[in-house]
């Protein structure tokens, strides 16, 4: 079980992912960070994890996958004193 485990972490990639910025409440800070996503697929399985980096919160664009949700994937960010998310 470790072993597929490593190999998903292996052979999986990580990327800045476009977001949408018309539906961003960031869309006026032209300098924040988009959303890093781990992506990883096994034929019709696909595993993504996403880090939004800011504090902003982002809406992905939906043409950068077209099996995201029509409405977008909403990504944010809460990290409080005792480090729980």
């Amino acid at each position: 079980q470790s072993r597929a485990r490593e190999e998903a972490l292996h052979f999986g990639r990580f990327t800045f992912l476009s977001f949408n910025a018309s539906m961003s409440s960031s869309s006026l800070n032209s300098t924040a960070t988009p959303p890093l996503a781990f992506l990883r697929s096994w034929g019709c399985v696909h595993f993504l994890v996403l880090f939004n980096l800011g504090s902003e919160p982002h809406i992905l664009d939906p043409d950068w996958a077209p099996s995201l949700p029509e409405g977008g994937v909403p990504c944010v960010s809460k990290i409080n004193k005792n480090a729980a998310t």
